[in-house]
């Protein structure tokens, strides 16, 4: 009985262990109202040159950008979560990167970030 819970406890505590470090490598992947540093002056930068933001960049995401990310996502069918996850990003680097008159980019897949 005393090795039966010695493997559950080291069990809880591989698992707890793994789904922190998931959790912390995972959420270093979004961007969201409140974050500030400089990949929320890269982010606001990538607005302004795509004509959502029309303020400066500054590096802290307050309501200007969290409404110039939703308006983004709604234009190409993203969810409008305000949130920067990977399909956001995706989006963002095609528009950022697409060559000056070049074809239209296709609409996002519907899912959200």
């Amino acid at each position: 009985m005393f090795r039966i819970r010695k493997k559950i406890i080291l069990i809880a505590v591989l698992v707890l262990i793994v789904s922190n470090i998931t959790c912390v490598a995972y959420a270093g992947q979004y961007l969201r109202r409140g974050d500030y540093g400089p990949e929320v002056v890269n982010l606001q930068e990538q607005l302004r040159q795509l004509g959502y933001l029309a303020a400066q960049a500054t590096g802290f995401w307050g309501p200007l950008t969290a409404a110039a990310v939703t308006r983004l996502q709604a234009d190409y069918h993203l969810t409008p979560d305000g949130i920067i996850g990977p399909l956001t990003q995706n989006l963002l680097l095609r528009l950022v990167q697409k060559p000056k008159g070049g074809g239209h980019l296709a609409s996002g897949d519907g899912r959200s970030r």
